[in-house]
């Protein structure tokens, strides 16, 4: 795999540089990591801890961003199937995130 960072646990003062570069497929396993609940939703401070982890800048602004479009029940969590398939797209579209498989 090559994201090297491994969870929302991880110190994120951390100056170590981040690779952030997966594959579709990797998104996919990495999101069913993030749900720190396992209640089979990824929440906004999941999200937000996750994109902590990556190392990426503007975090507040792509969790709201994300959610507002990938949310389609609006029941301000992100669901596993239909809604993790569209913020795997989402990411790969606006997070640059995602390479090739």
């Amino acid at each position: 795999m090559v994201l090297t960072a491994t969870g929302p646990g991880q110190n994120p003062a951390s100056k170590s540089k981040r690779t952030t570069k997966m594959t579709r497929e990797q998104f996919r396993q990495w999101l069913d990591k993030i749900d720190l609940n396992d209640d089979g939703f990824i929440s906004w401070n999941e999200l937000y801890a996750a994109l902590l982890v990556l190392g990426l800048k503007f975090k507040t602004w792509k969790v709201w961003r994300a959610m507002r479009k990938i949310d389609l029940n609006h029941n301000n969590v992100i669901d596993i199937g239909k809604e993790r398939d569209l913020l795997v797209e989402y990411a790969e579209k606006h997070w640059g995130i995602i390479q090739a498989d």
